[in-house]
């Protein structure tokens, strides 16, 4: 009979993890391969992995903060080893507001080339309904914190001499969106309303 899993034996006498890489490359392997323990000796595959385990240990990574190469994984199958392969990824995305002209995407440029005769009608409307009711101040704040932050929010589109442009309007930029509040609470006849 197999042994449990979690418990897999490979033969190799366990040797802990030294350095940070090395930690994090354990976790990350005892996580997909359902051990307990990876020690710096230990081979990927003989521990049960696979191509698909594989690009889990690769994800999983990213979102530690290291790159993997696939081919480092299968060339280099020990944690000792592959530790030498991985590579620490620094992510520091601008987050300053992003104002002026923007390029027309492929499908904006579809869609403006249609000549509509109402293109303004196109705009993104929701209703939000809740039984309960909202905090008014709450929601305008929310809003106001993503169209802050999500610079497309507030982009509309103007006409020029060569077709349209897409222009990201800056945070104080007139209004950025509307909340209207209605309250059908006192109508009998919520539909008609």
């Amino acid at each position: 009979m197999p042994e449990p899993e979690g418990s897999i034996h490979t033969g190799v006498a366990y040797v802990a993890p030294r350095t940070k890489v090395e930690q994090v490359l354990a976790t990350v392997w005892a996580g997909v391969l359902g051990v307990e323990a990876v020690g710096t000796q230990d081979n990927f595959f003989e521990l049960g992995g696979d191509s698909i385990k594989a690009l889990q240990v690769s994800s999983r990574l990213l979102q530690a903060g290291y790159r993997l190469e696939m081919k480092d994984l299968f060339s280099h199958p020990t944690v000792s080893a592959l530790a030498l392969k991985v590579q620490s990824v620094t992510r520091l995305a601008d987050q300053s507001e992003v104002v002026g002209a923007v390029k027309l995407t492929p499908v904006q440029h579809w869609f403006l080339e249609q000549n509509l005769a109402d293109a303004h009608h196109h705009n993104q409307s929701i209703m939000l309904h809740s039984k309960d009711g909202f905090d008014e101040a709450a929601l305008r704040t929310a809003m106001d914190q993503m169209v802050s932050h999500h610079d497309a929010l507030r982009i509309v589109f103007r006409p020029t001499e060569h077709g349209y442009e897409a222009w990201n309007r800056a945070i104080g930029e007139g209004e950025l969106y509307t909340l209207e509040r209605i309250d059908f609470s006192h109508e009998s006849e919520v539909s008609a309303a």
